[in-house]
Parts: C-alpha cells; sequence; structure tokens
C-alpha cells in the first residue's frame, strides 16, 4: 500500500491572518502537523502544497518535500481541498493507493491519530475515512480521480481536537499545548 501525505497549507485566511505561520507555543503553527505527520509509519512520501514562500521555507527548513509551488488560483478561499490535492497528485512522481490530506489547523492531533485513521482506512477497505476535526481526510486514489474526496463509501470519525479557524481556537489550543 503506497501512502502519500499531502499537508494543505495556504499563505491566506480569511479569519486569522496568517494562522499557518503565527506561533503556537514559540513553534508556526504548520509544525505541529509536519512533526506529528514525519513521526508516522505509512507514509511513503510527505509534501507540503503551498503558495507561500514562507510556508515553503518553513516546510523545507523541517524536512519537507515541497515538489512545487500551488498555483495562486488554487490558493483562494473558493478553492476547494479536492481541487488543491488532485493538482498535487498529478504535479509528482508517484501513484499512491490512499492520499492522506492533512490540514494544520489541527496542532492537537499526533501521530497516533493519524496513523489510527490510516490502519482503519487499510483495514475497512473504503473510498475514505476522514475526521473533519483532526483535520485528516484519507481517500483512494481512484476516488479522488473520480472527482470525490469521499466516495460512495465513506466513514467519519468523530474526535473532540481543536480545528483552528477562529481566535477563540487558538487561544483554546494555546492553553492545551
Amino acid at each position: 500500500m503506497k501512502v502519500l501525505g499531502v499537508i494543505t497549507a495556504r499563505g491566506g485566511s480569511k479569519r486569522i491572518k496568517r494562522k499557518n505561520v503565527r506561533g503556537l507555543k514559540n513553534k508556526p503553527l504548520i509544525v505541529w502537523t509536519i512533526e506529528a505527520a514525519q513521526k508516522s509509519r505509512f507514509f511513503n512520501r510527505l509534501i507540503l502544497s503551498s503558495e507561500d514562500n514562507e510556508i515553503i521555507k518553513i516546510g523545507l527548513d523541517y524536512g519537507l518535500e515541497v515538489p512545487f509551488v500551488r498555483p495562486e488560483e488554487l490558493a483562494t478561499d473558493e478553492a476547494t481541498s479536492l481541487d488543491v490535492v488532485l493538482h498535487a497528485v498529478k504535479n509528482i512522481d508517484f501513484t499512491p493507493d490512499i492520499v492522506v490530506i492533512l490540514e494544520p489547523t489541527s496542532p492537537l492531533r499526533t501521530v497516533e491519530d493519524i496513523d489510527n485513521l490510516i490502519s482503519m482506512h487499510i483495514c475497512l477497505d473504503a473510498d475514505s475515512v476522514f475526521s473533519k476535526s483532526m483535520g485528516l481526510f484519507s481517500v483512494k486514489r481512484n476516488t479522488l480521480l473520480k472527482g470525490s474526496l469521499y466516495g460512495e463509501d465513506s466513514i467519519e470519525l468523530e474526535s473532540d481536537l481543536i480545528d483552528i479557524n477562529v481566535e477563540a481556537d487558538f487561544k483554546l489550543a494555546e492553553a492545551l499545548c
């Protein structure tokens, strides 16, 4: 089973300015996701998709692969996660069976959370397994190529983790880290 991890981080944010590079306990928000993902036992490749030079620099500094710069039109509020991930899959020389989307807005997500979601996906052979609150989507490549993050057979996992979208979420994450 070949697994691609895609950390999706854009520079713009409508509610919290520059949240992906904003410090959370003296560490940029995106770094929390990078560090957890790098510990996963599943990823054959782990890449960053971003249009933002500062985010790309942080990714490279932390050892992420940045095979391309995301086009500006895929870094807007209108761009969907599906569009961003399809772009990533089509612009690397790798054919994964599963693509895992890691959104950097869930800093309390652990490597165990990531590995458990991927294990569940493999065991259940679903089109996708995801947790919106964990900022994790595990999706079969064929499902993506059919134009969906979910497919006909998807499983949503509930979690009480924080997904940072507004200032109050950021303050709560700071208190819990």
